[in-house]
């Protein structure tokens, strides 16, 4: 990436991740350790180990904890227009009077 910054034009440019999604089949990738080797008996496991099972639980809690703070936000906001249009709250305006202009 250095070589990439080093070209561009922009002193501050960014340069954006890249990802590379490759298949390989069972040998090459136990021979290329991108997998652990496993039994004959632990092959047919097709079950995802512990560790991922906690980062999903995890992810999927910050997921909803996310969606929980956004409804809150929304509720807030929505109650906030109802008050305006109301004329309620400390915002003066409408035709209640009591605004300075």
């Amino acid at each position: 990436q250095k070589d990439l910054k080093d070209a561009s034009y922009y002193d501050k440019y960014q340069v954006p991740k890249m990802y590379y999604k490759a298949c390989y089949c069972v040998s090459a990738a136990i021979h290329q350790r991108i997998v652990r080797p496993r039994n004959r008996q632990e092959r047919k496991n097709r079950n995802p180990p512990p560790e991922v099972l906690k980062r999903w639980a995890r992810e999927a809690k910050r997921q909803r904890d996310r969606e929980k703070a956004a409804i809150a936000y929304r509720r807030r906001r929505q109650g906030q227009n109802r008050n305006r249009q109301q004329g309620g709250g400390n915002r003066q305006g409408g035709n209640r009077g009591g605004g300075r202009y």
